[in-house]
């Protein structure tokens, strides 16, 4: 019997009803019986709940044989012997029958007394208690059941016959019955993994749009919505920043604008499940938009120098350009730069640029020139009163404005606080006339000045 892997024997002849457990392996006298080496399972096999009532298991792997004796249908003799030591569930009180249940892999037994009670029963399941390994793609939904038919409980509360699940990591699923007596184990690996790489990137600028590519492998792409994560500037996604989400395979997001500069950033796509091995982008850096201010008024005479400063913000280097149309590619920051204008000018910025495009500029320097106006005479001149003559001049720097210019006469000791008006005219030389009422004197001096603007 045990050989040929048979599950139950049934037998007649004695009046009464006996049963053993699954046992295996005793072939002698009742007096040989060893319940520690010929009993398979030690439980009762009823199936009901009660203490050790688990159903009996029959695999390949697992040997024995369940023995009752069903010869009460008829009649009962009523003897009650010694009950032999192999059959612990014995009857011989009352007359009964047997009627067995079979269905798929499992087979209920129930020994119905006379009197409508059901005296004694177990329950065999065969090819039970699985461990099935299985792969799937990612995102696939798979039906899982088990390999018995009663009552079930999924690790979500389910107590349906089937599951199905969809598949987004390597997943274990274990479905017990709801007595703990089977339990069948589905060792799911999801095969090839899904990959999603997000292609690299070049130079990018804080507070502009940036269009994220990115492929998506070993799942549908469609299924999934994806979010855009932006690394520290030394490339670590510890903590990362959500810079948006959407679906497709191309996604635009937009740079913080105080994102600081830096050479390290990476950037990668993450799915909205899980399951998926992801590939950041390579490193990249980040430039700053281009910022600078201008300062340096000042007030210098024609011909002398005055500095004004360029002050920068955003990543180097720095190209601009100035309202005087001078300008230069640099990275010295602040940046002072030495002008030396022939008339009063107003420097401001025209242009400003760096990696980032165009940038900002706030600020101007007013640079007040005073021009200078010398005669050409000979340091020491005699002329007398009442002469006429052309007084040649230079003019150093510029005046803002046309001017007329005026010769004026000091007094005998060279001082101008209340000059005489001797000539005017333009640029070059001035006729002047030396009044008939100047008093004799060697102590007299003579200068230009521009009328309506700053005198030399």
């Amino acid at each position: 019997m045990e050989r040929y892997k048979v599950d139950l024997v049934l037998s007649g002849h004695s009046h009464l009803y006996e049963r053993s457990k699954l046992m295996r392996g005793h072939t002698e006298h009742s007096s040989t019986f060893d319940a520690n080496r010929h009993v398979v399972n030690t439980s009762s096999g009823r199936y009901d709940g009660s203490p050790n009532s688990c159903a009996y298991i029959k695999n390949p792997a697992t040997e024995g044989v369940i023995y009752a004796v069903v010869g009460s249908s008829g009649q009962n003799n009523g003897f009650n012997g010694i009950p032999h030591p192999a059959m612990p569930f014995k009857n011989a009180t009352v007359g009964g029958s047997a009627y067995i249940d079979v269905e798929d892999n499992r087979l209920e037994f129930n020994w119905l007394g006379s009197d409508q009670i059901v005296h004694d029963q177990f329950t065999i399941y065969k090819n039970v208690n699985k461990t099935t390994e299985l792969k799937a793609r990612h995102g696939e939904v798979v039906k899982l059941a088990p390999s018995w038919k009663g009552s079930y409980f999924w690790p979500d509360g389910s107590r349906k016959h089937t599951k199905e699940l969809m598949l987004l990591s390597d997943t274990t699923i274990i479905v017990r019955d709801s007595l703990g007596c089977l339990e069948d184990r589905f060792q799911i690996d999801v095969f090839p993994r899904p990959k999603i790489t997000t292609e690299t990137l070049k130079t990018v600028c804080s507070g502009e749009p940036l269009t994220v590519p990115f492929s998506v492998t070993n799942t549908d792409a469609a299924k999934w919505t994806y979010t855009v994560q932006l690394s520290n500037a030394m490339g670590s996604f510890e903590q990362p920043i959500a810079l948006g989400s959407g679906s497709g395979t191309s996604l635009t997001v937009n740079i913080p604008a105080n994102l600081l500069a830096g050479e390290g950033y990476k950037i990668r796509v993450v799915a909205n499940a899980q399951g998926f091995d992801y590939t950041p982008s390579a490193a990249f850096s980040v430039r700053q938009k281009a910022t600078a201010t201008l300062k340096g008024d000042a007030t210098i005479d024609a011909g002398k120098t005055a500095n004004i400063t360029l002050t920068f913000t955003g990543s180097a280097p720095w190209t601009y350009r100035l309202s005087d149309n001078t300008g230069g590619t640099t990275s010295a920051n602040p940046l002072s730069l030495t002008v030396n204008p022939l008339k009063t000018t107003l420097y401001a910025f025209s242009a400003l640029t760096n990696a980032c495009g165009d940038g900002s500029a706030t600020g101007n320097a007013r640079v007040v020139v005073v021009p200078r106006i010398e005669t050409t005479l000979p340091t020491a001149v005699t002329v007398c009163n009442g002469a006429v003559l052309d007084v040649p001049f230079v003019q150093v720097g510029q005046f803002e404005t046309a001017v007329n210019y005026v010769a004026q006469l000091s007094n005998k000791d060279g001082d101008f606080s209340t000059p005489t008006l001797i000539g005017s005219g333009s640029p070059t030389a001035v006729t002047v006339t030396i009044q008939l009422s100047a008093s004799h004197g060697t102590g007299y001096r003579m200068r230009f000045v521009g009328e309506f603007n700053y005198s030399a």
